[in-house]
């Protein structure tokens, strides 16, 4: 992984109900999101960069969903099948 800068909210780093996984991957993502906060990855990706599985990714941002941090939106291709998710991460 190149390296990069992560924003993310420092309130996540101390609210007890992001576990230290879910931080990781709101780091991720937070490496990955533009000036607004928006990113758009797979799960796959962020797997790979954290050597986890897309199973545990997906668990971690239904956490962060869940604790206001992460907003996530489903998109669809053309063809009607699933894209990436788009995530904004919130304050």
């Amino acid at each position: 992984m190149s390296k990069r800068v992560s924003i993310i909210p420092a309130s996540a780093v101390f609210d007890d109900r992001v576990s230290p996984s879910a931080l990781r991957v709101l780091s991720v993502l937070g490496s990955y999101t533009d000036a607004n906060g928006r990113c758009i990855q797979s799960l796959s990706s962020i797997a790979k960069d954290l050597k986890c599985t897309k199973q545990a990714i997906a668990k971690q941002i239904k956490a962060l969903s869940d604790a206001g941090y992460l907003e996530v939106t489903a998109r669809r291709r053309n063809d009607g099948g699933t894209a990436e998710n788009l995530y904004v991460i919130r304050g």
